[in-house]
């Protein structure tokens, strides 16, 4: 582990056109307010008591907490818009509920539970403790080639476990893989993702056309173009590979 405070978990932090889902338009002073709020005193959220907040991005908050009756560490995410969310927002929070049940793969953050407090979803998850992969490359003496190679294959092999059960990331970047202290990688942040083989039937709602979906830095050339039609796994692999590159290189 480096020196430095390890990340734990992760929220997307894209922006995008606003739209029914509530992504942000630049400027948008409602989601400014949310984004800017204070978080609530640490306290509990149903059945789970919350220990700190350790990121928001443009949809939700995460929560280091731990479990009822124990000290087992959990992450907690809820919508950032609370009570406040409506329809179409919740719907995605579902759908990024359903990616994770689809999958159960050691190196993909689990789920442990969904419920619903004071009408406003709320998902349990794995808690991770680990380090971005890129810093994970770097960390100390850059690593040799053959270890970030065999550690990207692990992560090929998570992500490729996805795509066989229908579910494509769209967000693949190192803050979304942290390596925890065994140097076992975690795929984290469904909350992009694209479920062909899944129940999405508000999907065209969800991503349409001329919406931005990703992170720039990473994204496809077809996450680009903003055609979210045209992003299939091929968008993923493309993703790894900027990752490994970036692990490689420096």
């Amino acid at each position: 582990m480096s020196e430095s405070r390890p990340v734990r978990v992760s929220v997307e932090t894209h922006t995008s056109p606003l739209d029914e889902f509530g992504f942000d338009a630049p400027g948008d002073p409602w989601l400014k307010r949310l984004r800017q709020a204070e978080a609530p005193l640490p306290g509990s959220i149903g059945p789970y008591e919350l220990l700190e907040e350790v990121g928001r991005g443009g949809q939700g908050i995460v929560y280091r907490a731990v479990q009822p009756h124990s000290d087992v560490p959990i992450a907690v995410k809820r919508m950032l818009a609370g009570s406040l969310a409506t329809a179409a927002m919740k719907r995605r929070f579902e759908r990024e509920v359903q990616a994770l049940t689809a999958v159960d793969h050691p190196n993909i953050v689990g789920i442990r539970a969904m419920d619903v407090v004071d009408g406003v979803p709320v998902l349990a998850m794995e808690w991770i403790e680990g380090e971005p992969i890129n810093a994970w490359a770097r960390n100390g003496r850059r690593r040799d080639h053959r270890d970030i190679v065999r550690m990207a294959l692990k992560v090929c092999e998570a992500v490729h476990h996805a795509h066989q059960r229908g579910v494509i990331h769209r967000d693949l970047k190192p803050s979304n893989i942290l390596i925890d202290s065994d140097d076992e990688p975690h795929v984290l942040d469904f909350g992009l993702a694209k479920s062909t083989g899944l129940d999405d039937s508000h999907g065209a709602s969800a991503t349409r056309t001329d919406q931005f979906i990703g992170t720039l830095a990473y994204a496809s050339p077809e996450q680009l173009r903003a055609k979210p039609e045209d992003v299939d796994v091929r968008s993923d692999v493309y993703s790894l590979g900027v990752v490994l590159y970036e692990m490689l290189t420096g």
